[in-house]
Order: C-alpha cells, then sequence, then structure tokens
C-alpha cells in the first residue's frame, strides 16, 4: 500500500492542517504516517532528506508538497520530552470524524505546472466520502472573488469544508491571485476608438 507522511511539529498551523486529512483521505488506497520532527532526530533528518523546507509538509507517493508556507525547517527547535505532546496528532482531527459524513473540497488551480503536481493530492482523496469541486481560475475568473472569500491568496489551494468547519491548503506556489488578475486583464481585448 503506497504511503502518506505528513510531516509536522506539533504546531497550531501543523494541526489545523492535518484536522481534514485523516477524514478524506482514501484510506483503501493509502496508509497514512504523521512524524514530527521536533520529537524525533531521525524524522528530521528524513524531513531534510527529502528537501522538506517548511512545515506541515505531504509527502504522497513520491512527491513532496510544502502546506500553507509553513515555518523554515531550520527556525524550528526540538521540544523536550517534558513539554512535547503525544506524538499522534490523531485525536485533534476526531471533531471533524465525530460530524463528518460527505466533505466538500474545493481545487482552485490555474493550470500551471505547480498546480498540475498538485492533483496527486486530490487524487489521494477518498471518492466515496469527498466531494470534489474543481475550480480553474484561468477558466472561470470570476471564481476568484469566491476564492478570497475562503481565505485564498495563491494557486493551487484546496478548502476542505465539513459543515461549519473549514480548512484552507495553499500548497507550494504557482501563482497568487494577484499574478492571475494581471494575466486576466492582458487577455481582456483592448477598445479602440470613441
Amino acid at each position: 500500500m503506497p504511503k502518506l507522511v505528513f510531516f509536522h511539529a506539533g504546531t497550531e498551523k501543523c494541526r489545523t492542517a492535518f484536522a481534514p486529512l485523516e477524514v478524506a483521505l482514501n484510506s483503501r488506497r493509502y496508509a497514512i504516517k504523521t512524524m514530527d520532527v521536533t520529537r524525533h532526530p531521525e524524522h528530521l533528518r528524513e524531513a531534510k532528506e527529502l528537501g522538506v523546507q517548511a512545515l506541515p509538509a505531504l509527502l504522497v507517493d513520491e512527491t513532496l508538497f510544502h502546506i500553507n508556507f509553513g515555518v523554515p525547517l531550520a527556525d524550528i527547535p526540538p521540544r523536550s520530552d517534558s513539554s512535547s505532546p503525544p506524538e499522534s496528532i490523531d485525536a485533534l482531527q476526531r471533531p471533524w470524524t465525530d460530524e463528518v459524513g460527505e466533505m466538500l473540497v474545493q481545487f482552485f488551480h490555474a493550470g500551471c505546472g505547480v498546480c498540475k503536481r498538485a492533483e496527486q493530492v486530490v487524487e489521494a482523496l477518498d471518492p466515496v466520502r469527498v466531494i470534489v469541486q474543481e475550480e480553474d481560475l484561468l477558466k472561470t475568473p470570476t471564481r476568484a472573488n469566491e476564492a478570497r472569500t475562503l481565505g485564498i491568496h495563491s494557486v493551487p489551494a484546496l478548502v476542505f469544508t465539513a459543515g461549519p468547519k473549514r480548512v484552507v491548503w495553499h500548497i507550494d506556489y504557482g501563482a497568487s491571485l494577484d499574478d492571475l488578475a494581471c494575466w486576466w486583464d492582458w487577455r481582456q481585448p483592448t477598445k479602440s476608438g470613441p
């Protein structure tokens, strides 16, 4: 069974990002493993070898994704065992699993290379529990206002929604919504004459 690894530092940002993942993940296809790099030197070593630059990060098969422009790996100090929460952060996502039937996941992208790579994350989601709604902002620029309202600043991005709960993942960095707005303006036909 392919492995999906969630590298984290036990921070609030990491816990928030992890919360919807176990619910949305296709567990028939992937086994999820969480790795707290602040508690185990071997996890930190493995993260560095794989190219993790910031946390949280997600490894899907052999492809690494950085989520939400997290804290640089070099800036994360190791924690002492006495102040560390338990290794597993599963308990932190229980409110999602207790309440969730189906989850809506909106995939905002612009068709760029970074966005194409991010499709691997979407493909790892469970098609039975997750409704995926794809939003190509180059084809439908009017959806950019909704994206901004949801808290999206760049693409590719995923928005996990279950009832009143919502978590946004900015995955790596393809383009900002402002960059896309410039592209849309450039593509508009110019008016000539009076």
